[in-house]
C-alpha cells in the first residue's frame, strides 16, 4: 500500500474510532509512522484530509454495497445484508464523527450528506424495483416516493434531538427501522423469506 492511502486509511480508522476533532496530524503521523513533512507532502492540511477520508469511505461504501446486491439472494437478503453491513460500522463509529464534521466542516458536511443521499436513494430505488419484479415486495408500491421515505427516516436516525446518545442504543433504532421498511412493503410471498432471514439481525 502506498504512502497516501496508508495515511488515508489510517486516519480514517482513528476519525471513526476517536472523532475528527480531538485526532491531530501528530497523532496521524505517530500512528503511521511518518513525519509531518511526509504528511504535508500528501495534503496540504486536515481540512483536505478529511475530505480525502469522506471521498474514499463512500467510494468503499459504493464498493460494499455493489458486492452485496450481487451475492445476495433476493432483495429481502440483500437488505439485510446491508442491515448488518451498517450495523457493523455503527458498533465501531464513535458518535462524535458526525458531529464533529457537521460543526467543523460544514461545507464538506452538506457535500457529502447529498452524495450519500443519491447514492443511497438509487441503491433503495434499485432494491424496491427488484423486489416488485420478483413477487416478493407489494407490485403497487411507488418506487421515487418509497426510496426517499426511506432516506428520510434513515436521516433520522442520527438526529440528536430525535435519538440522543445517553437514550438510544443506535443499532437498535436502526433494526427497528429497517423492519418498519421492510414490513411495509413485503408481499405475502416476500413474508416468507422475510421471516426466515429475520433472525439473521435480531
Amino acid at each position: 500500500m502506498d504512502i497516501r492511502k496508508r495515511i488515508i486509511k489510517e486516519s480514517e480508522n482513528l476519525f471513526i474510532k476517536f472523532g475528527i476533532k480531538c485526532i491531530s496530524m501528530d497523532d496521524i503521523c505517530q500512528k503511521i509512522g511518518i513525519s509531518k513533512k511526509t504528511l504535508y507532502q500528501v495534503v496540504s492540511d486536515k481540512e483536505e484530509l478529511v475530505r480525502e477520508v469522506m471521498v474514499h469511505h463512500l467510494e468503499e461504501e459504493k464498493s460494499v454495497f455493489n458486492s452485496i446486491t450481487h451475492d445476495s439472494e433476493n432483495a429481502i437478503d440483500e437488505m439485510l445484508k446491508i442491515t448488518q453491513h451498517v450495523l457493523a460500522l455503527l458498533k465501531r463509529m464513535n458518535p462524535a464523527t458526525s458531529l464533529d464534521l457537521e460543526k467543523h466542516y460544514r461545507e464538506l458536511f452538506i457535500n457529502m450528506k447529498a452524495a450519500q443521499f443519491d447514492f443511497i436513494y438509487n441503491t433503495m430505488k434499485k432494491n424496491l424495483e427488484k423486489g416488485i419484479k420478483d413477487g416478493i415486495y407489494r407490485d403497487d408500491l411507488n418506487t421515487d416516493i418509497i426510496a426517499k421515505l426511506y432516506m428520510t427516516k434513515a436521516m433520522s436516525m442520527i438526529n440528536e434531538e430525535l435519538f440522543p446518545d445517553d437514550q438510544y442504543d443506535k443499532t437498535t433504532v436502526f433494526v427497528e427501522h429497517m423492519i418498519y421498511h421492510l414490513r411495509g412493503i413485503i408481499s405475502e410471498k416476500g413474508n416468507e423469506f422475510f421471516n426466515k432471514y429475520i433472525q439473521t439481525i435480531q
